[in-house]
């Protein structure tokens, strides 16, 4: 009986230090780092800002003409969807309201797709993007519709998991086509927008 007491408490005594042997390799284990987005979250941001007319490359002469247009009032609506934790797609839609030296009213609405490439910095981020569709313009009575294509960046911090506030700076470029093919031109724009941006 008394062999049998001692075996007992040699197995206790084995099961305990082996215990204590598992609970510093449990505790060496590295803390998970979480990224600020994930597969399938969604960007939704209302944005308000303005453009500056740079110029009108002449399809003939290859020269940067003067836009003639005063900075403009710009929204824009986005909403886009994380594919990766990294990569992500989506759409925009736009008002630009331009006025001329002249005081005519110019309306500019790009419509069009996005894509970009989300550097985690957290609570910072940085989203190069790059953007494509219809650019629809309305002067007085004369309207057209052109095709566009934006490439910049939106610099961003995030104070919490729901709300991101947001710097965009993009170039756009708008190439015209007339069946007077003299009067072809390209168009350049700067944008400067802030937005409040809603993560879900």
């Amino acid at each position: 009986m008394r062999r049998i007491a001692i075996l007992c408490a040699s197995l206790l005594a084995l099961s305990f230090l082996s215990a204590q042997e598992t609970v510093p390799a449990e505790a060496s284990t590295e803390i998970p780092v979480f990224s600020q987005f994930e597969k399938g979250d969604i960007l939704f941001s209302l944005s308000v800002g303005t453009a500056f007319g740079l110029g009108f490359i002449n399809s003939d002469t290859g020269a940067l003409e003067n836009a003639n247009l005063k900075p403009s009032f710009t929204i824009l609506l986005a909403l886009q969807q994380f594919i990766t934790p990294n990569w992500l797609v989506g759409g925009e839609v736009a008002g630009y309201f331009f006025s001329t030296v002249n005081d005519r009213q110019l309306f500019l609405a790009p419509i069009g797709a996005r894509i970009g490439y989300a550097f985690d910095l957290n609570p910072f981020f940085i989203i190069p993007e790059i953007s494509a569709g219809m650019a629809i313009m309305n002067m007085s009575s004369m309207g057209h519709i052109d095709p566009y294509i934006k490439t910049g960046a939106i610099f961003g911090w995030s104070p919490s998991q729901e709300v991101c506030y947001t710097l965009h700076a993009d170039l756009m470029t708008i190439p015209q086509f007339y069946t007077d093919s003299s009067l072809n031109r390209t168009g350049l724009f700067l944008d400067l927008i802030i937005s409040a941006t809603y993560h879900f």
